[in-house]
């Protein structure tokens, strides 16, 4: 026989939705998900992992799709929405869009 365990509020992972981040209807979050700044999550999609900055992500499993913009354009949008010491830099780009 098994002990009986319940499931506590300090058993779960905080999850995160960072700014500027659109999410379909009936999209699923799981915890300790990042929904990362620029995100896009498509209708009925499953988010087992955290995004990447900027992506759009659909499916079950959530998988990245592509991307909003272009590097340029990113560096355009981080410019005009965010000050200097919380915008992503060039090579901080460079490690999620190939």
């Amino acid at each position: 026989m098994s002990k009986v365990r319940y499931k506590l509020p300090e058993h779960d992972k905080g999850g995160v939705i960072e700014d500027d981040v659109w999410i379909g209807s009936n999209a699923i979050i799981l915890h300790g998900v990042t929904i990362k700044r620029g995100s896009v999550i498509g209708a009925g999609s499953v988010v087992t992992k955290s995004t990447e900055p900027y992506s759009i992500s659909v499916g079950n499993p959530a998988r990245i799709l592509r991307y909003r913009f272009s590097k340029e354009q990113i560096l355009m949008h981080e410019e005009i929405l965010y000050p200097a010491d919380e915008r992503l830099t060039s090579e901080q780009i460079d490690t999620f869009i190939t």
